[in-house]
């Protein structure tokens, strides 16, 4: 069943179309990635069943099979009713109707919160970029992908800000840059610059734009200033097929 999955996943072109139809929507990768698990694996419970043969009675059965045969926590539940919805409006194009599924239990945890003698600790075992990363992850309360997705234009060094964009929300927000980060933040955008020359010299150099920009601005794909501040060691190939350097 798994190997069919994947199969799915991969090859059809019904799936492709999806995707397609999220690019469009400016979904972010990561909820691409999410819906597509959970488009394929309701198909997958249907046995394969066609798409125009779906219906909004097998949307809450395969809910209620999450909830009490799988188990999944109300989260999970949550994210496959998404993925649902947003393939019956914008796929299929069809009503969703009442769903009236069996709901998974909310777990009442406690928080776990990291004191701060616990980072002080921490960071006596972090050198390079990680510990730059832990340094302004808590020193500005940015969240992973919003510390991962920063570029070196993000950096305002002379009115000392760091521009956050297309956060929780797809928001943007700006926040204090810490005094004591300015020099390893400095010295980060001349790495990231040291690799992009040689980037652009090995014949690579492109990075990706989000939205039109690239059809906007043909050129600002290989501007320093857009490539990622905390940048992949290695490059890899992109959706597109191009070859270029990812974030971290």
């Amino acid at each position: 069943m798994q190997y069919q999955v994947e199969t799915f996943r991969r090859k059809s072109p019904f799936i492709n179309g999806v995707r397609h139809t999220m690019r469009a929507a400016r979904l972010s990768v990561r909820t691409e990635s999410a819906y597509v698990h959970w488009i394929c694996d309701f198909f997958a419970w249907t046995k394969f069943q066609k798409p125009d043969q779906i219906s909004s009675q097998q949307v809450t059965d395969y809910l209620s099979h999450l909830a009490v045969d799988r188990k999944v926590a109300a989260g999970t539940q949550n994210q496959a009713f998404n993925s649902l919805l947003f393939l019956f409006r914008h796929v299929l194009r069809k009503d969703f109707g009442e769903i009236n599924a069996k709901r998974a239990k909310v777990s009442a945890n406690i928080p776990d919160y990291v004191t701060r003698a616990e980072v002080v600790e921490l960071l006596k075992h972090l050198s390079g970029t990680a510990r730059l990363l832990t340094l302004l992850g808590f020193g500005c309360g940015l969240r992973l992908m919003e510390l991962l997705r920063l570029r070196v234009k993000d950096c305002d060094f002379g009115a000392g800000l760091i521009i956050v964009r297309d956060g929780k929300g797809g928001k943007n927000r700006v926040v204090p840059m810490p005094k004591s980060l300015v020099k390893p933040l400095e010295l980060q955008v001349l790495s990231v610059t040291a690799t992009h020359e040689k980037d652009l010299s090995d014949g690579y150099g492109t990075v990706f734009l989000p939205g039109a920009l690239a059809l906007k601005y043909p050129n600002a794909n290989k501007d320093i200033k857009w490539q990622w501040l905390f940048p992949s060691p290695t490059i890899c190939k992109d959706d597109d097929g191009t070859m270029r350097r990812h974030h971290l």
